[in-house]
């Protein structure tokens, strides 16, 4: 049973597609950090009238077919808490943090090979991460 989808971008990419699967399992909750929640607020119109026309049926044709995701600053899997922390320098980049597991979950930081310990950057010491789930 699928309870929570988290939107970690503002690009359209993490955010058109969701329609179909809120169809799909109508008691998930859909939520993002409150800035990315801004940010896609701010900026949905501009990216219908871009991608609209391109994506015809694929994708939304209007506000009422975007799924506008809620503000939240942690979510729960398995009795766990995970926290959506945010990156120092970073626009709309997040990743997640669970406390009681100590893993970090890096996401487009990790894709995007920003994220410390990725190959093409030099590994910090253990704990610069952690900074900002202060």
């Amino acid at each position: 049973m699928l309870t929570t989808i988290y939107v970690s971008c503002n690009d359209p990419d993490y955010y058109f597609g969701l329609r179909p699967v809120v169809e799909a399992f109508p008691n998930a909750k859909v939520i993002a950090k409150p800035a990315t929640v801004d940010a896609i607020g701010g900026n949905v119109e501009g990216k219908l009238a871009v991608w609209g026309p391109q994506l015809k049926d694929n994708g939304p044709q209007t506000l009422a077919g975007v799924v506008i995701p809620t503000d939240a600053n942690t979510l729960d899997f398995e009795g766990n808490s995970i926290e959506i922390v945010d990156v120092p320098d970073r626009h709309d980049r997040r990743y997640l943090w669970v406390p009681s597991l100590e893993p970090v979950f890096g996401g487009v930081l990790v894709s995007s090979a920003s994220m410390s310990g990725s190959p093409t950057r030099r590994r910090p010491k253990r704990g610069r991460l952690r900074e900002g789930a202060k």
